[in-house]
């Protein structure tokens, strides 16, 4: 079977500033931070937020919630600068 070509956006460089197209967050800006060429995906600050619980691992340690960006799909992705 032959594997799918994915259509890379040459423009999407990291520390560029890009606006989300499409979903919750569209017509927010951020700074790219990471790409995953073989998912397609990419993540960018403060955008597609969730929250992470983490359990206590000792006694003195205590449980939290972190927030952690998520990858979203390089075609809802546009580069603004």
């Amino acid at each position: 079977m032959r594997r799918k070509k994915l259509k890379i956006n040459k423009q999407l460089r990291v520390n560029r500033i890009v606006e989300i197209i499409t979903g919750t967050d569209k017509g927010k800006t951020g700074k790219l931070l990471s790409i995953n060429l073989k998912k397609n995906k990419a993540i960018v600050q403060g955008i597609n937020l969730k929250f992470r619980h983490c359990k206590p691992t000792e006694k003195d340690k205590k449980g939290e919630v972190k927030q952690i960006e998520l990858p979203i799909d390089c075609s809802n992705i546009k580069v603004t600068d």
